[in-house]
């Protein structure tokens, strides 16, 4: 969601001038093709959150193969901008969804909420996950886009660190 900065015409260096005592999460898709494919399926359906008891709105959908590379490339492009402003590694935890769903109250309660000065709390929510099914049975053209699927994935780091992560971190 970086367009967002730039859609009301600020630079992640604005937002730290705005608030030098603040403290980010950088929450990122390492599957940026599933990111793609759950914003698509979200504006098709008009279901932007599923909650217990919701039914989840199942369709099918076409991806443009030179759309979903064009957001990718965009969102590493973004990300690897992000990663260039080294004052944001000082004030920040780097995590990916795919590993905060994993574990979440392990990672709220050895990162997120000691980040913050506060006491681990258990991880709940009312939400359910939305997009589960693997992308060949969302995808009706999936074979024109398999082949993009490797480059639209990513690990995000630090670009100036011996290490991304401490030993307080969860591991993979």
């Amino acid at each position: 969601m970086l367009y967002q900065l730039a859609n009301c015409r600020l630079s992640i260096d604005d937002v730290g001038a705005a608030f030098p005592n603040a403290k980010y999460i950088i929450l990122y898709r390492e599957n940026l093709a599933r990111q793609f494919v759950s914003h698509r399926l979200a504006d098709i359906t008009q279901q932007y959150a599923l909650r217990a008891g919701d039914d989840k709105k199942l369709t099918r959908i076409v991806v443009q193969p030179e759309e979903l590379r064009k957001y990718c490339d965009d969102t590493h492009e973004g990300y690897r901008e992000l990663l260039r402003h080294g004052w944001l590694q000082k004030c920040s935890v780097l995590l990916s969804y795919e590993e905060l769903v994993q574990n979440a109250d392990l990672w709220l309660r050895r990162v997120l909420c000691p980040m913050l000065g506060i006491e681990g709390v258990a991880a709940s929510t009312i939400f359910q996950k939305q997009n589960s099914q693997p992308l060949d049975d969302v995808i009706s053209n999936y074979a024109q886009v398999e082949h993009l699927l490797p480059s639209c994935r990513q690990r995000l780091e630090w670009a100036h660190s011996d290490s991304t992560r401490t030993s307080a971190w969860p591991s993979r």
